[in-house]
């Protein structure tokens, strides 16, 4: 049987492959298809493709948008989504540009919290540590270690960047119905990803969802590395009532999240070739 995995991460958002080697290293793995599905952005798409196209690995353009909902019972809380399937526009390009410029501010703002509490730490310290220019929490968190702040990227969050913490600065963000709306402006279906993540009751996880599917959302990731198998089965059983379909994904960055293997998550995980047939037979 073949397997693949569509929710994975290279060095143009928080992953320490690049996307040719995220490719290089789905098919030494003997993973049929990947889906590039990096933070708020869609920059390691083309790059991405092309290894697909010279090594053999079906690889689908994708993106993970954070958002938030401004009001509301959810408020406060942040929601992932993944788009699949997407290309490129002027009207999408512009979306993509402004959270670029949310980031950037966001990181300078980063510094003068950490600066403000003794840490030593500037932003030629953070940049030096990507090879695309784009700077996330992971490089900060990089920096940290190396300076001598913390002693894992874990570690690194923990004490920095979680919560309430004085140095965090919290991400601007789109709300969930924006993010739905420019995934399929861009041509893609909309994914809710890692459904148990987010620490919701079940009965509140069925309010989210439904709340997202008044607003177009596609799908679920019913199948990811922390979900247990009766979260598994839980999720797959709400997407057939709500005729919903159904995803999967590791969501690999490498060394920034040791533990979580490309394709098996941590071990166990399977996702069938069948999975992405199913998206196809949704996406524009």
């Amino acid at each position: 049987m073949k397997y693949i995995d569509l929710h994975t991460h290279s060095t143009y958002s928080d992953g320490t492959f690049s996307p040719k080697e995220l490719v290089l290293y789905a098919k030494s793995k003997g993973i049929s298809a990947i889906a590039l599905t990096d933070h708020d952005t869609i920059e390691g798409i083309a790059e991405a493709k092309q290894a697909g196209v010279e090594h053999g690995v079906e690889v689908v353009s994708g993106v993970e948008i954070s958002t938030s909902y401004p009001s509301g019972d959810f408020k406060g809380n942040e929601f992932h989504i993944l788009g699949l399937f997407i290309s490129e526009n002027e009207e999408v390009k512009a979306v993509f540009d402004k959270l670029k410029t949310y980031r950037k501010n966001r990181n300078i703002e980063l510094i003068k919290n950490l600066n403000a509490e003794n840490i030593n730490i500037s932003m030629q310290d953070v940049e030096k540590l990507s090879s695309t220019g784009n700077i996330t929490k992971a490089h900060f968190s990089k920096a940290l270690i190396e300076k001598g702040y913390a002693k894992s990227f874990e570690e690194a969050f923990e004490k920095f960047f979680r919560g309430d913490k004085k140095t965090n600065v919290p991400k601007q963000t789109l709300n969930p119905k924006e993010a739905i709306e420019v995934i399929h402006k861009a041509g893609g279906i909309s994914i809710l990803a890692h459904p148990f993540r987010y620490k919701l009751k079940k009965e509140n996880l069925i309010i989210l969802i439904k709340e997202l599917k008044k607003h177009s959302l596609d799908g679920i990731e019913a199948i990811y590395s922390t979900h247990k198998y009766e979260e598994e089965i839980f999720l797959k059983e709400l997407a057939k009532e709500l005729n919903l379909k159904i995803s999967g994904g590791s969501d690999f960055h490498g060394h920034t999240k040791p533990n979580i293997e490309l394709g098996i998550g941590y071990g166990e995980l399977k996702i069938p070739l069948e999975i992405l047939a199913g998206l196809k037979l949704s996406s524009p």
